[in-house]
């Protein structure tokens, strides 16, 4: 199905996207990047603006051949040989989070559990230390969540001031968590 690209201020209005919801049809348009292409945007509905995109591209929105060759790198760190020397790590640490959980009592189970986990064993491959955790998971959910009011303040009517000032969050969450990447890439 298509659907056409809601106006949306300081963006123009992009050409839409077609909705691929079969899996023939996902596997088909994955073998055709010529044809379906994932550049500049398919995580979201809204193509961010150029000065945006180079805070947010990811090799999600990558085709090939540059996302193959990104994924070639990516993928050394997920071999079965590899994960089975995290294993016993991503063990104890949910182990952890759960005698957390019981020691501290019931609350937003999201924040308390469900986010921890990916998000500790990501920042673990990545070599993000401990402390910083927190500031990479408030950081990247105004980034992931770049379209729900609760992070960036964009409301689904789209006032411009609210849409400015959301996009400026994602820009500056953005460029805070390529400052975290840079500094410990120096270190």
């Amino acid at each position: 199905r298509f659907y056409p690209e809601p106006p949306v201020p300081f963006t123009g209005r992009g050409s839409g996207f077609w909705a691929l919801v079969r899996h023939a049809d996902i596997t088909e348009a994955s073998r055709n990047p010529q044809i379906f292409s994932s550049e500049p945007n398919a995580t979201t509905l809204i193509d961010p603006p150029g000065w945006l995109q180079k805070y947010v591209n990811s090799m999600i929105n990558m085709d090939d051949p540059r996302h193959a060759k990104i994924r070639r790198i990516v993928s050394r760190a997920f071999t079965p040989k590899m994960l089975a020397k995290t294993e016993d790590d991503v063990q104890a640490r949910a182990s952890r989070i759960v005698d957390e959980l019981i020691a501290t009592g019931p609350g937003d189970f999201v924040s308390k559990v469900a986010v921890r986990l990916p998000v500790e064993v990501i920042c673990d491959m990545l070599g993000i230390p401990d402390a910083l955790y927190p500031r990479v998971v408030r950081l990247t959910n105004i980034v992931l969540g770049n379209t729900d009011p609760e992070y960036t303040g964009i409301t689904p009517d789209m006032r411009p001031l609210n849409t400015l000032k959301g996009m400026a969050k994602i820009a500056w969450a953005s460029r805070e968590l390529h400052r975290i990447a840079a500094k410990l890439g120096r270190r």
